[in-house]
């Protein structure tokens, strides 16, 4: 049902960005349109290993995102 509806909502696209290469080969085998594959991440040269990231605040509420609910 999933499927249907994905390819129903994607039928009149000119193009196509995914975040992994994966995704993106699955919808080249579906679809005739451009498929750009960007990656999410970070470039560790702005994060080095000795970033101090100073200790977490346990009043503080954080929310992470981690790919997946």
């Amino acid at each position: 049902m999933e499927r249907r509806a994905e390819n129903r909502l994607l039928r009149d696209v000119s193009a196509l960005v995914t975040v992994s290469e994966p995704w993106a080969r699955d919808y080249r085998d579906r679809l005739s349109v451009p498929i750009l594959s960007v990656l999410n991440g970070f470039d560790p040269d702005e994060f080095p290993a000795e970033y101090d990231r100073g200790e977490p605040d346990p009043a503080r509420l954080r929310i992470v995102y981690t790919g997946i609910l």
